[in-house]
C-alpha cells in the first residue's frame, strides 16, 4: 500500500525461477496481480521491479524474507506498506464443475437442485443477451444444445481449444449475435491489447454486472485460483448473502465472479434467477437455500465443502460445525454428489488460523479458501 492506493503482489516459492513474473527474488516469484495498479504505484513498478531482483537469489524462508521485500517496497515507493492479505498453498487446485449441472431441470436424483439453468433464466427475464458454457463431449453438446432449442434459444457450438473434444456453447434469443459473441470471446482469450474491450463486451453480453465485468478486466491472471486471491475476503469476515456464493460452483447462481460478496448488483440479479427458477420448478429455493446458507470452503486439493455452524467468525474466531457436507463434481450423472463430510462432523470446532478455517488436529482439514454465506435474505 501506498497512501490509498494498493496492490496485490502473490509471492510463490520459485527457486528455479520457472514462474513467469515481475521479479524474482529469495527464491520467490513475485507478481502484480493488476493489469494495471493504481498510481503511484503504476508509476514506481520499474524501480520496485529492480528493487526485489538486487535482493539476490539466495533462498530464504517467509520470515526472513518479508522483511527484506518490505524495505525493497520502501526503497522504491516511498511510503508503501508491506501487509499480509492472505495465504494460500503454491498448489491450490480450483474445483471443476460440468455444464451439464446446468442444463436441464432439477430432479430428484439431483438432490431437487440439479441441474439448474439460472443462465437460462437470466436469458428468459432479459437479464442477458448470451450464454456461454463448454460440454465435455459431443453429446452432452447435442444434449444441451436440444434442451436449449426447446427454449427458443439459437445455438452456434464450436470446438474448444483444449485438445479433449469439448464443445463451447454459444447461445442467445438473436441469433444474429452468435458470430460475433464467439470472435469477442477468442479475443477475451487471448492476452493483447484489446482484451479488456473484448472482456467487457462479453461482460456485458453476458449480464454480468459493470463494477463486476471491470474488476475481471483488470486482472492480470484469469484463472479460478487468481479470482479467489482477488475477490475473496480472507477470513475473519462478517457473513454474506447466499445469493453471492461463487466459490462453490455447484451452487453459483450468477455465472461471474461478484466484485465483492456484498455486491448489491450481484444480489440483484441473483434474486431475480432464484425466483425465475422457483416459478419454473415450485419448491427449488427451499431446497437450494438449505444448501447455500452455509460457510462454503475449498481445501488446497480442491474439495468443496458447505457447512452449516454455530458462531460467528469475527468476534469469536471460531464456529462449530452443525451439519457439513461434501459437494463433489459428478462423473455420469447431472447434479453433484452430496455426501456428509467425514473429515470434519457435527460439534468440532472451526477455528481461523492465518486466514484459513482449520478443523481438529485429529481431521487433519483446512479450508484454504472460504465464504461465509450465512448472511443476508435469499
Amino acid at each position: 500500500m501506498a497512501g490509498d492506493a494498493r496492490v496485490d503482489l502473490a509471492l510463490v516459492p520459485d527457486p528455479e525461477r520457472r514462474a513467469r513474473a515481475m521479479a524474482h527474488a529469495l527464491g520467490y516469484a513475485i507478481s502484480h496481480l493488476a493489469t494495471e495498479p493504481p498510481e503511484p504505484i503504476r508509476g514506481r513498478l520499474g524501480a520496485l521491479r529492480h528493487a526485489l531482483d538486487a535482493l539476490g537469489d539466495a533462498d530464504a524462508d517467509e520470515g526472513a524474507a518479508l522483511p527484506q521485500i518490505a524495505r525493497a517496497c520502501r526503497a522504491a515507493i516511498p511510503g508503501a506498506r508491506l501487509s499480509i492479505r492472505r495465504r494460500f498453498p503454491a498448489d491450490q487446485r480450483a474445483p471443476r464443475w460440468p455444464a451439464s449441472m446446468r442444463s436441464g431441470a432439477p430432479s430428484e436424483a439431483g438432490h431437487g437442485v440439479w441441474p439448474y439453468d439460472a443462465e437460462l433464466a437470466g436469458l428468459l427475464l432479459g437479464r442477458r443477451r448470451l450464454l456461454l458454457r463448454e460440454a465435455l463431449s459431443e453429446a452432452r453438446a447435442e444434449a444441451d444444445v436440444a434442451w436449449l432449442a426447446a427454449h427458443g434459444v439459437a445455438t452456434r457450438a464450436v470446438d474448444a481449444s483444449d485438445p479433449g473434444g469439448s464443445k463451447r456453447i454459444y447461445g442467445s434469443l438473436d441469433a444474429s449475435m452468435l458470430e460475433e459473441a464467439a470472435a469477442m470471446h477468442a479475443a477475451a482469450c487471448r492476452e493483447h491489447d484489446g482484451w479488456a474491450r473484448a472482456a467487457l463486451w462479453m461482460g456485458d453480453a453476458l449480464g454480468y454486472p459493470k463494477c463486476c465485468a471491470e474488476v475481471f478486466a483488470r486482472a492480470r491472471k484469469r484463472d479460478d485460483v487468481t479470482m479467489f486471491l482477488e475477490l475473496l475476503p480472507p477470513l475473519p469476515h462478517a457473513p454474506a448473502s447466499p445469493l453471492t456464493v461463487w466459490l462453490d460452483g455447484a451452487l453459483a447462481l450468477v455465472s461471474h465472479a461478484p466484485c465483492s460478496l456484498g455486491c448489491a448488483a450481484s444480489v440483484d440479479l441473483a434474486g431475480a434467477l432464484l425466483g425465475e427458477l422457483e416459478r419454473r420448478t415450485p419448491g427449488f429455493a427451499a431446497k437450494w437455500r438449505a444448501l447455500a446458507k452455509r460457510i462454503h470452503a475449498v481445501t488446497a486439493d480442491g474439495r468443496v465443502f458447505a457447512i452449516a455452524a454455530e458462531g460467528d467468525l469475527v468476534t469469536d474466531g471460531a464456529v462449530r460445525v452443525v451439519d457439513a457436507i461434501e459437494l463433489v463434481p459428478p462423473v455420469n450423472e447431472d447434479g453433484a454428489v452430496v455426501k456428509g463430510a467425514e473429515a470434519i462432523r457435527p460439534g468440532d470446532e472451526l477455528r481461523v488460523e492465518r486466514g484459513w478455517l482449520v478443523g481438529p488436529a485429529k481431521s487433519e482439514w483446512t479450508g484454504t479458501f472460504v465464504a461465509d454465506h450465512r448472511g443476508g435474505d435469499a
